[in-house]
Parts: structure tokens; C-alpha cells; sequence
């Protein structure tokens, strides 16, 4: 079968949505209710056509695939560009009634000419799959890392063809808010002597910038990465700025809570919640304790300061939606306690140029 597949045209600063970008949102929309069931992004063409279209820091590759006119699949690729070399990275949604190894190797070609033209040295992406209905007699694939399993599938198989080697496994998890509230006031923990948590919404407070664009300059050295290489470019204030910028103008709120250590002012951990524009879901972003401040519970402090501020500022939240690395297994043992189940499974896959 022969498809028609090409890029989308970046959109000019005043132009809404085209045909193209509509078809794109429609087809990341039902792929997402297939995998989760659920329509908590408020996934729309308009804001994926101004996501598209902001491109200053990073290069941004739209593709879309058709079969005869109708839309079948679709690929979002990008790469940093102040890195030298830069990852590339890109999410592929393909409906399952159209899913063949066909268009799946026309859309990756597409997307493996683009990141070729970056430079890039590696290609990154992130295969969410829900858990089999019988898990026991499931085929599974164990991550290079040696932790977590992820479903033996048609997905699976055909990333394995190509030559991608699966890095890493991570759990995704599911957070009822009300019951992680009544979790959250059953958990005891004392403040830690030396440490002081400040939270706020929206954009960082300007004397605290310096400090969260350090501290976000260190999770590629202190979160678990498995074999993935590194992003490779630095956070600087212009990017964290631009980046929350980004963030209202979506319709989503970030609630954040860092811990302080007060003999230095750094800000040493830190949490993000994503609160999405249907304001009925939320998205537990990056959650980071360095690594010599670890063991005084300061990642439990964090997540039940800031769950507790987003559940008083945003009450219609019932959902939180987060994933964690399956050697992250602190992390996962926090959430937990907190009321997070696990509900899938995204499997991180990484591609290499062949060397000559």
C-alpha cells in the first residue's frame, strides 16, 4: 500500500489551524482515548498548532500520513537547537484500525530523514501500552536497564525491526484526589530541621529563578536515565520563562513546591503538578531531590505540600496522571502511599545510526 506522507507547514504567526493540523489533533485525540480512555489533555487543534508553531528553542517536525485522502497516522519530531550533537525524540500516533508495518516504516523514515538533518546522534520515544487483561500469560520485554517489563506487542516487534533497543520501563500511575487527600492527612512526617518548603502557582517568583534553573540543570545527572543519552543543552532563565509562558497560554497551571535548605538558600527538591485546561485532570510533572540532601523525606514533603495546594486553589481536580521510572522504585514506593495505583506501562525506546 502506498501512502501520501509529508510535513506540515509550520503555521504564520496570525494563522488558526489548517486542514492539516486539524487532522493531526483529531488523530492524537483518538489515539489517546484507545490507550487511556480517558480525554483529560484537552487535546485541540489550535493548541497544537500554537505548540507547532513555537520554535525557539527547540526545531519542531509535524508529519502527517494519508491513505487515499483520509488521515491514518501521524509524528511529531524535535531536537534542541543549542545542543551539539542533539537527541531527537518523537511521539507516533497511529489508530489501531490503521496500524500496519507499512505506514509505521513510511512515518519513521520521514522522521529518521529529519532527525539525519539535525545531526542528531540518537532517537528517542516513549510507547505508552495498557496492561494486558491476563498479565500472566502476557509475553514480556525486560528494559536494558534490567528493571520493569513492558508488553511483548505489534508495537514492541516492530521497534525491535528497526533497531531500536528498549532502554527503560516506566510505571504509569493514576491518583484519585480525593483519595489522596485522606492518604495525605493520614501520613506523619515532621518538618526536617535545616529545610523549608515554598510554594506557589504560575510562574516562578523572580528571586527564585536563578535557583530552579540550577536545579532543573541537574535532573539529567540526578534522575534515572537508564542508557538514554543525555538532552544535552542547559536551562537557562530565557527558556524557563518562555516555558511558562508556554504553559498559560495552553490553559494549564503549574502548581510547584520546592524544599530549601536554609543555611545556603538553595533550592535542593522540587515538584511540579500540571493542572490541565479541562481543570478536571492534573499531570505530575518532574519531581527531583538531590542527591546529598536525600533521606530526610523530603520527596513525600514535597508531594503532599503541593498536592494539597493544587486540591485547595483547583478543587475540581479528581485526577492526577504521573510516571515514574521503574528503578525509581523510592519514588514509586512515595507515590503509593500517597494513593497512586498503577494503570500502564510507557516503554522508553532508543535508536542509534548504524555506525559504518
Amino acid at each position: 500500500m502506498t501512502y501520501q506522507v509529508g510535513i506540515v507547514a509550520v503555521p504564520e504567526p496570525d494563522d488558526g489551524p489548517s486542514e492539516d493540523m486539524q487532522a493531526v489533533a483529531d488523530l492524537q485525540h483518538r489515539v489517546h482515548l484507545e490507550e487511556s480512555g480517558h480525554d483529560d489533555w484537552g487535546l485541540d487543534a489550535q493548541r497544537l498548532t500554537n505548540d507547532y508553531r513555537s520554535q525557539q528553542f527547540t526545531n519542531k517536525v509535524q508529519i502527517l500520513a494519508r491513505d487515499g485522502g483520509q488521515p491514518v497516522g501521524t509524528v511529531v519530531a524535535w531536537w534542541d537547537k543549542s545542543a551539539d550533537p542533539p537527541t531527537a525524540f518523537f511521539n507516533i500516533a497511529v489508530p489501531e484500525e490503521h496500524f500496519s508495518t507499512d505506514l509505521i516504516n513510511e512515518l519513521w523514515a520521514e522522521t529518521r530523514s529529519a532527525s539525519a538533518d539535525s545531526g542528531a546522534r540518537s532517537v528517542q520515544c516513549w510507547i505508552p501500552r495498557p496492561w494486558p487483561n491476563n498479565p500472566q500469560e502476557a509475553a514480556w520485554l525486560t528494559p536494558a536497564v534490567g528493571t520493569g517489563a513492558v508488553p511483548r506487542d505489534d508495537w514492541s516487534e516492530w521497534l525491535l525491526g528497526a533497531g531500536f533497543t528498549l532502554e527503560q520501563a516506566s510505571a504509569a500511575q493514576l491518583l484519585q484526589v480525593e483519595e489522596g487527600l485522606q492518604r495525605c492527612h493520614q501520613l506523619s512526617y515532621s518538618k526536617t530541621p535545616g529545610y523549608a518548603t515554598k510554594t506557589w502557582r504560575g510562574p516562578t517568583p523572580e528571586d527564585l529563578v536563578d535557583a530552579m534553573v540550577a536545579i532543573h540543570n541537574r535532573m539529567p545527572h540526578e534522575a534515572p536515565n537508564a542508557g538514554f543519552d543525555d538532552r544535552n543543552f542547559q536551562e537557562t532563565a530565557e527558556r524557563l520563562r518562555v516555558r511558562e509562558s508556554r504553559t498559560a497560554e495552553r490553559g494549564e497551571v503549574a502548581v510547584t513546591t520546592v524544599v530549601l535548605h536554609e543555611a545556603s538558600g538553595e533550592v535542593v527538591g522540587f515538584t511540579v503538578l500540571q493542572v490541565m485546561p479541562t481543570g478536571m485532570a492534573a499531570v505530575q510533572d518532574d519531581t527531583l531531590v538531590l542527591r546529598r540532601h536525600r533521606g530526610h523525606r523530603l520527596g513525600r514533603a514535597l508531594k503532599v505540600t503541593n498536592l494539597r495546594e493544587m486540591a485547595e486553589h483547583h478543587p475540581d481536580v479528581e485526577r492526577v496522571h504521573t510516571w515514574n521510572a521503574a528503578e525509581n522504585t523510592h519514588m514509586i514506593a512515595i507515590n503509593a502511599a500517597i494513593g497512586f495505583r498503577e494503570n500502564g506501562v510507557e516503554a522508553g525506546w532508543q535508536w542509534r545510526p548504524p555506525t559504518s
